[in-house]
């Protein structure tokens, strides 16, 4: 009889362990579900992203900017892609192209800028996420031709390194809206003139800064 009342004891020792563990794995999704999902339980930033950067203001600042290099502020727009391995860590590409005008002459020239670097999110499950970026940038300044002008086609290039703040607005699972501020510093290394490329001449400090809004999009994943 003792042994029996025992092992009828551990029997039902065993199974109230059992409906324990049972209520701490299900109390969570129980959880879950009766609670409201969040609104942007459906975005995450993992997977591909795209968005179009308009307006664009860029500000050249290096010492390559003087005489007959000597350009204004300018307007423009570009487009980005962004792809994130996980909800805070994504490599993105991003071309943007401005207009400046000249001062001497008048002419417009426009600064091509490629960025490819790292970005990070905070903050991932909020409707407002800020995040850093850094990496490379290559750019060009280069003569904006008209069909009917005769002068020789002018362009410098070089590379550099650039950071990113900004934040993201989350609009709907499919929707983002953001602005960032970038900062870069480069130097000029050639510079083409008609069919003749050689090195570049003079300051070579291409150093500059800019601000930009944009849409993004969220491509769906199947």
């Amino acid at each position: 009889m003792t042994g029996s009342r025992a092992r009828r004891k551990t029997s039902r020792e065993r199974a109230c362990l059992c409906a324990v563990v049972a209520g701490a794995m299900l109390f969570p999704a129980a959880c879950g579900a009766a609670g409201p999902s969040s609104p942007f339980s459906g975005y995450g930033r993992r997977g591909a992203e795209v968005w179009v950067e308009v307006p664009r203001y860029t500000v050249p600042i290096g010492e390559a900017y003087v005489n007959e290099y000597r350009i204004e502020n300018g307007w423009g727009f570009g487009f980005g892609l962004m792809f994130g391995f996980t909800d805070v860590l994504a490599l993105e590409v991003r071309v943007v192209q401005s207009n400046h005008e000249v001062i001497a002459t008048g002419e417009t020239w426009d600064l091509d800028h490629a960025f490819v670097g790292a970005r990070y999110t905070f903050s991932p499950e909020e409707d407002l996420q800020p995040f850093v970026s850094v990496g490379g940038v290559r750019l060009a300044l280069e003569q904006d031709m008209e069909l009917e002008s005769s002068s020789e086609f002018r362009r410098a290039t070089g590379y550099g390194g650039f950071v990113s703040l900004g934040f993201d607005r989350i609009i709907t699972p499919r929707l983002v809206l953001t602005i960032r501020g970038d900062y870069y510093v480069m130097a000029f290394s050639r510079e083409f003139v008609g069919t003749d490329e050689h090195d570049f001449e003079g300051e070579s400090r291409g150093d500059g800064a800019g601000i930009s809004f944009s849409l993004g999009y969220r491509v769906p994943t199947w």
